[in-house]
């Protein structure tokens, strides 16, 4: 079982620094079924194209920069990689579906713009951004005193943290936290007030299990 986590800018650097240590630059991301680079040989790799899931761990929480937190305990990330990218040594996919239940104030939340591209690389860093249907976003309907308010945040570029690993090679740790910036509005100028959201929260991985991030010469 993966359990999924955020990483601070800091870790993330540590992450980074570690794994590329002795790692020669003709290395290829690979998902690999046990921990270490040594014992991903053919036998304990995935093959491509290979299907990933997650569901939320606790609350997925989006926050604005006025007076709403919003909670939802019911959430799910489903996505598939598909091929490596033998230029950037990374390995490419998509997020598909990211859906959002149970939630709180805004009590509809949807991604738009599916799927998303990601670019999975070796450190742990999950890039996602557009695939060809518009930037990554996602839509609020909140419901307030005064109405529902709807509005609809994107952005450009963004990380999801993946990390392989505790003593057992039983864990691996990904995270999202993410500023996502209000784009348009269906409710009149209230969401552009309000600013920016922040997507933030943990996801347990359930498909491959168990799955952690190499770099296979």
């Amino acid at each position: 079982m993966k359990q999924i986590q955020i990483l601070g800018c800091a870790a993330i650097a540590l992450v980074a620094a570690t794994a590329l240590i002795g790692v020669s630059s003709a290395s290829a991301v690979t998902l690999c079924k046990v921990e270490g680079l040594e014992e991903c040989n053919s036998n304990n790799r995935y093959g491509l194209p290979q299907l990933f899931k997650a569901a939320a761990e606790g609350s997925i929480s989006t926050y604005d920069s006025g007076s709403i937190e919003n909670n939802c305990f019911n959430s799910e990330i489903k996505g598939k990689f598909t091929t490596n990218d033998g230029k950037e040594a990374g390995l490419l996919g998509l997020i598909e579906t990211l859906t959002f239940g149970l939630c709180g104030q805004c009590s509809e939340q949807k991604a738009e713009n599916l799927p998303w591209k990601v670019t999975l690389l070796g450190h742990g860093d999950m890039h996602f951004t557009n695939h060809g249907s518009g930037n990554p976003a996602l839509l609020l309907k909140c419901k307030l005193m005064t109405g529902t308010l709807a509005c609809l945040y994107e952005l450009k570029e963004g990380l999801m943290s993946v990390l392989g690993g505790d003593v057992n090679g039983t864990l691996a740790l990904i995270g999202v936290d993410q500023v996502f910036s209000v784009t348009g509005n269906d409710s009149g100028m209230a969401c552009l007030t309000m600013g920016n959201i922040v997507l933030k929260g943990g996801y347990i991985a359930t498909e491959p299990d168990p799955w952690f991030v190499s770099l296979r010469p």
